[in-house]
């Protein structure tokens, strides 16, 4: 399936959880980011140590009326 490019990039911010998947999340995101660049997108990317940190970048975003993308899921590291 083609797509086209949206023609109006978007403010997107990009929460990964960098301790999901065995760490194997941040790598993920990272492609994320880059597949969300090489459409013009301008992409804000957080790798928050807990919960509290990725809720206070979620909020932040939706204040800000960003689009909002998570990567992973499993127990936020506390380092």
């Amino acid at each position: 399936m083609d797509q086209k490019p949206l023609e109006t990039p978007r403010r997107v911010t990009l929460i990964t959880n960098k301790a999901a998947n065995r760490g194997r999340a941040e790598k993920t995101g990272k492609k994320v980011e880059e597949l969300l660049r090489s459409y013009n997108h301008d992409v804000e990317h957080h790798l928050p140590t807990n919960a509290l940190q990725a809720a206070s970048i979620a909020q932040d975003a939706i204040g800000d009326r960003r689009h909002l993308i998570a990567v992973g899921g499993e127990d936020w590291c506390t380092a």
